[in-house]
């Protein structure tokens, strides 16, 4: 008898869905979704939710308030960091720094900040290219590092990514 009602439950399709609805008034439906750990998710989660920050042994690590699997850590310095539009502020030094996007843990992405004045501004390495014989450092609004920046980044008395980009002379495209 066993083996006839194991043979007629193998034979049923596993639902990757399924609803409940008790009482009457209220419905209850849970739904598997295989896509909610991936960066695209991560991403998402950038821009809808809320971060905590949390010092965790000597490491800076922003937690998501719906979902404490991803997190970004900002890793240790990577060494000095030299270009024109990070010597426009007093202290003329900058500090390269990975960033690590993780979901349980794992790494799925590395960003590069650079911590210019003394570490009071904190953003994304900005992307370089040549226009008519002259570098141009630009942002991308829509970038990753860009949202990232919105949770993590530090501006000090320019407020935002836009007053960091008006003095150091950078552009943000759409």
């Amino acid at each position: 008898m066993k083996k006839i009602f194991e043979s007629i439950l193998s034979k049923i399709p596993k639902p990757d869905s399924f609803s409940l609805s008790w009482p009457p008034s209220v419905n209850f439906s849970l739904k598997k979704d295989k896509n909610q750990k991936n960066l695209s998710h991560f991403e998402h989660l950038v821009e809808k939710s809320s971060w905590v920050k949390e010092f965790i042994g000597h490491k800076e690590i922003w937690i998501c308030e719906s979902d404490n699997t991803f997190q970004i850590e900002i890793g240790d310095s990577g060494g000095g960091f030299q270009e024109p539009w990070v010597e426009v502020y007093p202290d003329r030094n900058g500090h390269r720094y990975p960033v690590y996007l993780k979901i349980s843990n794992a790494i799925i992405k590395e960003l590069t900040f650079i911590a210019c004045d003394g570490g009071r501004i904190f953003v994304p390495i900005p992307e370089r290219h040549l226009e008519q014989d002259q570098l141009i450092y630009s942002w991308c609004r829509s970038a990753l590092a860009l949202k990232v920046c919105k949770i993590i980044g530090h501006y000090y008395i320019y407020e935002n990514i836009e007053g960091i980009a008006d003095v150091s002379e950078i552009r943000i495209t759409p």
